[in-house]
């Protein structure tokens, strides 16, 4: 049995299903844990969600938490519009996968999935979150906002009794990813910009064995379509 995490996906459905299935070659007794931003930028959000769903169905075990787009895609559904989703890689790109006009014609179920995703993990090794912590507050498990939006904080590994530290959220250089990995690091981010593929430091979805740190990386195999450039 082994445990796996995989960065942010963005709607690459090809290269997230070719990493699963080729690079981690997933079984059943394994678990796979997914950090968040399952959609918008990228060509196929509906196809990213369908693909977990067929796992789930065929008794994979799967756990998706809750990054900050698939919480605005949420949000939108309910009428709370944020900046990025009326941009083209936001709400027109998402809604267009799955060939519906409006949010609201997208079926219940693809909101009820991410209503239910937690917004953090606690293993017996390591804490799993989209984004990070905030470890200037008291507890730092109680600010949700943190979770699923920091882009830089200060690790405080005492706070986290020691775990290791796994999110995405920001994309990285994959040399800095596995620098990070090879070097058993207290924090991971395993953001590879997958969804970013005309940026030649980014462009790959990266998975992560959890247990032993051993990285699996799948380069974008869903290119070409409209994104912009990450600064």
């Amino acid at each position: 049995m082994s445990r796996y995490a995989i960065g942010d996906i963005h709607g690459c459905v090809k290269t997230f299903k070719s990493l699963v299935e080729e690079g981690l070659k997933l079984k059943k007794e394994d678990t796979l844990y997914l950090l968040g931003d399952l959609v918008n930028k990228g060509p196929d959000s509906r196809g990213v969600m369908d693909y977990i769903f067929l796992l789930k169905k065929e008794n994979y075990n799967i756990i998706s938490l809750r990054g900050n787009h698939d919480q605005m895609f949420l949000n939108a559904y309910y009428g709370k519009i944020a900046h990025y989703w009326t941009t083209e890689f936001g709400g027109p790109k998402t809604i267009k996968s799955f060939e519906v006009d409006n949010v609201e014609d997208i079926p219940i179920q693809y909101f009820d999935f991410i209503k239910d995703m937690p917004y953090f993990l606690e293993l017996d090794n390591c804490f799993l979150v989209h984004a990070g912590f905030n470890f200037e507050v008291g507890n730092p498990l109680l600010d949700i906002r943190a979770m699923m939006h920091s882009r830089k904080f200060k690790l405080d590994a005492e706070q986290l009794g020691g775990k290791r530290l796994i999110h995405g959220h920001v994309p990285t250089p994959l040399s800095e990813i596995k620098y990070a990995a090879e070097d058993a690091s207290p924090e991971i981010n395993l953001d590879g910009g997958c969804v970013y593929f005309l940026n030649d430091d980014l462009g790959s979805l990266v998975g992560m064995n959890i247990d032993t740190t051993e990285l699996f990386v799948k380069e974008n195999i869903d290119k070409p379509y409209p994104i912009d450039i990450k600064n």
